[in-house]
């Protein structure tokens, strides 16, 4: 699942993953995804943080706190080290800046995606 206000840059993420085989769903608000997370089961979330109303922080600290497992990784133009940490601090388990290296991108989905 892609959460990502801006459409273009949510349906770059899409192709980017559907040329790598995955199936994907998009969402442009936190309110959309908890939409979408209550029919679908997703391996990966997968997070803009600059978002209108509710951003990406929070918006995967409410699923933590709801006790929603599902790896999360923030994509963002939000690059500087202390971003990275709140990130992580929120409840993502990978940090990624924009613009990101497609194979990276896919390289990065999969290994969240892989069972345990």
């Amino acid at each position: 699942l892609v959460v990502d206000d801006d459409r273009e840059s949510g349906e770059a993420v899409r192709a980017v993953l559907q040329d790598a085989g995955a199936v994907v769903d998009t969402a442009i608000s936190a309110d959309e995804a908890r939409r979408e997370l209550a029919t679908v089961s997703p391996d990966v979330l997968i997070s803009d943080l600059a978002m209108p109303r509710e951003d990406g922080y929070a918006f995967v600290q409410s699923l933590r706190e709801a006790r929603v497992t599902i790896p999360a990784i923030a994509l963002t133009a939000y690059a500087r080290r202390d971003d990275a940490e709140r990130a992580l601090a929120a409840g993502f388990q990978v940090h990624l800046s924009k613009p990101v290296d497609p194979w990276h991108l896919v390289d990065t989905v999969a290994h969240l995606a892989r069972p345990v």
